[in-house]
């Protein structure tokens, strides 16, 4: 079984990246397999271990390792490229339309609290916005692999987990929006 203990490094980061406007960019199965696949390719060429992930309509959230060398700036441009150029080929479109809004928000993960807070947080994001009512059944996350590694019990997030509601009382805040 792994621990949050298991997976936090101190070079850890916290990345959210909306869509311009707000647009449901992702609104389907085929548009979130695009992004997938394009983070995949990303990360060959540079370097880089995904620990967490959460694709929504009007955005994208990952948890993040750059090797050594490797900045999440070059990540994420590279990410919003790809992802904005097989978009548009995709969809017939001329042009370099801007799809990601250009200033995405990082954060360095302080210790293993702040890293479990966000893992928990991207894995309970679809049930707390509304478009699931448990973390398994939204596809387009990491949570049914850290489910089926241990790191979290069968019927985690059915409910509010109480780290998170005791963080975002904290935070005087009900989610990480």
């Amino acid at each position: 079984m792994v621990t949050y203990a298991d997976l936090f490094t101190p070079t850890l980061f916290f990345v959210t990246n909306r869509t311009v406007g707000g647009e449901a960019l992702l609104a389907n199965a085929m548009l979130m397999r695009v992004l997938q696949v394009v983070l995949m390719a990303v990360k060959q060429r540079h370097a880089f271990r995904l620990v967490g992930h959460l694709f929504l309509p009007d955005q994208m959230q990952l948890l993040l390792e750059p090797a050594q060398g490797v900045v999440v700036d070059q990540v994420m441009a590279a990410v919003q490229q790809g992802f904005q150029t097989d978009y548009h080929q995709l969809n017939g479109m001329p042009g370099a339309m801007l799809l990601w809004e250009k200033m995405y928000r990082t954060q360095r993960l302080k210790d293993e609290t702040d890293f479990a807070n966000r893992l928990d947080a991207i894995h309970y994001a679809p049930v707390q916005q509304g478009w699931v009512d448990k973390p398994e059944a939204w596809p387009y996350s990491s949570y049914r692999t850290w489910l089926a590694q241990g790191l979290y019990p069968e019927g985690w997030g059915w409910t509010l987990p109480v780290n998170l509601a005791l963080h975002w009382a904290g935070k005087g805040k009900r989610g990480n929006r």
